[in-house]
């Protein structure tokens, strides 16, 4: 038959002898591949595509291998022995293997079938649309091809391939996608980022109101941005394990089994309640204290890592109790000593009563 200029020839009419270099060359041009043939009536197979029989019959001196495909099981991957044993089954199939089959990945079966249907109505496309997708070049993200070692191997095979990788960027425009491997819109809005990170970190501190604010909108599900991504949870799960047992320094300062701080306990409480109720405040009265500048001695925000964090925390009250608890020694030149501390704490509670320090509208007033 004729194929884009050049007569592909048969086995029975060469006797062995043809351009090899010159038909692979004129079935890589057509654009078509394997289908391309078919659809041109093609009904028996070009030489190019036979083995030649000195490879057959060296395969045929060697007794047959019994062999099996590794197979990787993702089930209980978040477990810390388990992803360990899944990263070296996975160096080991690739370094002696090159490939494995994986189980338990947690990928539906209905959507494994959409894609090789999708895979299926791409190769029965028109020529002209698969062409369009045709290349060799690697650094593309989505190509269609026959044989990536045409120009190599000794014979070709009975394949044509789509190929759509990442390898490149991790980014991909849907509009690559071949229409028969989506679902339109809807893969589109999957593919995209499903949220901008960035912006909505920055509008929730714009607000000004920390999570109190959005306790007081009436929020009743927990946003995008105080939830962990579940690799970084994986990666949690690899680093500790509900067995391991964990302690806060202490630090004695008289070195008895106390902690010996210097500070009343009333007076502790006293502050805890102070914050309590300055949480409780109007909006609009927290908002002046709002800030992220960490020279100030009165600070007021949630998440001190804010825009560094992976997930935020509910801890607006403990972000400022502890910057709270922390001016006594703020207030003071030098780090006090131990007999000192009483000292500034009378000093800070007088402070207190001074107009403009957060908790002086919400002293407790016995």
């Amino acid at each position: 038959m004729d194929f884009s200029g050049t007569k592909l020839s048969y086995p029975e009419s060469t006797g062995g002898h043809f351009d090899r270099a010159k038909e692979v060359q004129a079935f890589d041009d057509s654009k078509a591949g394997v289908k391309g043939l078919i659809d041109a009536g093609v009904v028996k197979v070009p030489t190019i595509f036979i083995r030649p029989q000195d490879e057959l019959s060296e395969d045929l001196k060697s007794p047959p291998v019994e062999m099996q495909v590794p197979v990787i099981d993702l089930g209980n991957i978040g477990e810390r022995y388990s992803r360990e044993r899944v990263v070296n089954e996975v160096r080991r199939a690739s370094e002696e293997w090159g490939f494995f089959q994986v189980v338990n990945h947690g990928i539906p079966l209905n959507v494994l079938e959409e894609m090789i249907d999708g895979i299926r109505m791409f190769h029965e496309e028109d020529p002209e649309i698969k062409g369009a997708l045709y290349s060799r070049d690697r650094t593309k993200k989505v190509r269609f091809e026959s044989n990536h070692d045409l120009y190599k191997s000794t014979y070709v095979n009975w394949r044509d391939s789509l190929n759509i990788s990442m390898l490149v960027s991790d980014h991909l425009d849907p509009d690559e996608i071949p229409k028969t491997c989506s679902n339109g819109e809807e893969d589109q809005e999957q593919i995209k980022p499903e949220y901008d990170r960035k912006s909505e970190l920055k509008a929730f501190d714009d607000t000004k109101t920390g999570v109190k604010g959005l306790v007081d909108a009436g929020v009743t599900k927990i946003p995008r941005i105080f939830i962990h991504d579940k690799s970084q949870l994986n990666d949690i799960s690899t680093t500790s394990s509900a067995a391991s047992l964990f302690s806060v320094p202490i630090i004695d300062i008289e070195g008895v089994d106390q902690v010996n701080h210097g500070i009343a306990k009333h007076l502790m409480d006293d502050m805890i309640d102070g914050v309590r109720r300055f949480h409780e405040q109007d909006t609009e009265v927290k908002k002046g204290f709002y800030s992220r500048d960490e020279t100030r001695k009165f600070i007021y925000n949630s998440n001190f890592d804010l825009y560094t964090g992976p997930a935020l925390i509910g801890g607006t009250p403990f972000l400022v109790l502890w910057l709270l608890s922390l001016l006594i020694l703020k207030n003071c030149p030098q780090y006090p000593g131990i007999k000192q501390t009483s000292k500034y704490v009378e000093n800070e509670k007088k402070f207190q009563n001074k107009p403009g320090h957060p908790l002086e509208k919400t002293k407790h007033v016995d």
